[in-house]
């Protein structure tokens, strides 16, 4: 093999510079390699091009410390799993908010909810089978916290309006987390799982809407009172 005059890489020896390709992406390529001059790239080297770029994806994540990106159905289930502890959660609290509750209006409002939110356990696990899963649990750290804040308002005896505030939040959050499952089981085609999460957002936006109007009859109720006490005392 001859050498250029200044000793340098052999004349026409095309290998200098090169870097060894790796198994995955030569395997990728050997059907084909694109056709730069007739500008076709064959279909076998267009669909590996997607497959390369994941590679690379997946690469950067290990590199860079992180987990690849979960998928819609995988977060799905996360966030199923995370309601499931949530609900089961407030069935184990609710005979208390409710033995706490002066008016009857609302002991019976609360006592009616822990029917619906076993129901609603019900009707999450039928979901999990829809999707071909087992029924788990994740731990809901939200659902812990805001029971902690509602026994904070048992345990200090601040009244229903307490109560009822602390029950809402509960609700809200129920709500938010409902409505996501609905959407993300759309987009994944399940409609039979939409319809049913649908069903319990539903109750859940009713009995928010139940709490707002025993809200009002409750802060009327106390006014009433004071008022009473205020002159009785006069």
């Amino acid at each position: 093999m001859s050498r250029s005059p200044n000793g340098l890489a052999p004349v026409g020896d095309d290998s200098c510079g090169e870097e060894e390709s790796s198994p995955e992406t030569a395997s990728l390529f050997a059907s084909g390699a694109p056709d730069f001059l007739s500008g076709v790239m064959p279909i076998e080297t267009a669909f590996a091009i997607p497959q390369i770029k994941r590679m690379q994806e997946r690469s950067k994540s290990k590199q860079a410390g992180r987990r690849p990106t979960n998928t819609l159905r995988e977060t799905f289930l996360d966030e199923l799993a995370d309601i499931y502890d949530a609900e089961k959660q407030l069935i184990k609290a609710l005979p208390k908010v409710a033995e706490a509750a002066e008016q009857e209006d609302l002991k019976r409002g609360f006592q009616q909810h822990l029917e619906e939110t076993e129901e609603h356990v019900t009707r999450l696990e039928r979901v999990f089978e829809i999707f071909g899963e087992e029924p788990k649990s994740r731990r809901c750290k939200a659902m812990k916290g805001l029971l902690e804040e509602g026994e904070e308002h048992i345990e200090d005896e601040d009244g229903d309006a307490a109560l009822i505030c602390a029950a809402q939040k509960i609700e809200h959050y129920e709500i938010a987390s409902y409505g996501s499952l609905v959407s993300w089981a759309r987009l994944l085609g399940e409609e039979d799982a939409a319809d049913v999460l649908e069903e319990t957002l539903d109750e859940e936006k009713a009995t928010d809407e139940k709490l707002t109007s025993l809200a009002e009859s409750v802060i009327n109720v106390d006014e009433s009172q004071q008022t009473t006490e205020s002159e009785e005392s006069e």
